[in-house]
């Protein structure tokens, strides 16, 4: 069954959870996976721009978990999936709205995963790097008229199979996080074990941006 649903519209994510329920009689998978971006500097964004991405990635994913938990905590059984980013475990500059939300949404998987282990309620937090999808192109893109969306993924991005198979898996394990692609893995690393250099990294991409200008 498929229900065409606006994630930012609680109304409509209660509509399409309550739909789902009726029709199979219950839910055992949430996978909270819409999402876009916003590219530029901080600078640059307006409070509509804000608004708009912390409507879709991160409140999408509260309206989610709140009209579909209730009812697994009831069966005591259900899995639930919050698809994030690599960009929600290191700093991206030039995505600092992007990386607010998917932050958030790892800092909320951590906290459901202890919550809701008394429930038998698995949580999987997926993380990651560029996947080859319209997703960059259709980003709202700010103070950069040079930038060229796509370029990235399109070199080194990995395939949503190849993604959707890790996920599929992952479930199966009751693995928690799972980092895809090695340069994220890389990153992540440094910032765990070196600090210093991870923010040194940082730096130095952010002054590099501002060619796209």
């Amino acid at each position: 069954m498929t229900i065409r649903a606006d994630v930012a519209d609680k109304g409509q994510v209660q509509h399409a959870a309550e739909a789902a329920i009726k029709e199979y009689g219950h839910l055992d998978l949430l996978v909270n996976n819409a999402g876009v971006t916003l590219i530029g500097e901080v600078g640059d964004y307006t409070i509509e721009d804000w608004e708009w991405i912390v409507g879709i990635n991160l409140w999408g994913t509260i309206y989610g978990l709140h009209y579909v938990l209730p009812h697994m905590i009831e069966r005591r059984s259900g899995h639930i999936v919050n698809v994030a980013s690599a960009a929600g475990l290191i700093s991206m500059p030039g995505n600092a709205a992007y990386c607010a939300t998917k932050f958030g949404i790892v800092g909320l998987s951590e906290v459901l995963r202890a919550e809701l282990a008394r429930h038998n309620i698995g949580v999987t937090v997926i993380c990651p790097a560029g996947i080859v999808t319209e997703f960059e192109k259709n980003a709202r893109v700010k103070g950069w008229s040079k930038f060229k969306p796509g370029s990235y993924v399109k070199s080194y991005g990995r395939t949503p199979e190849v993604v959707a198979n890790k996920i599929v898996s992952t479930i199966e394990k009751e693995t928690f996080l799972v980092i895809i692609g090695a340069e994220a893995r890389l990153l992540y690393a440094i910032k765990r074990f070196f600090p210093r250099l991870y923010y040194r990294i940082g730096v130095i991409m952010a002054r590099r941006l501002e060619h796209f200008r």
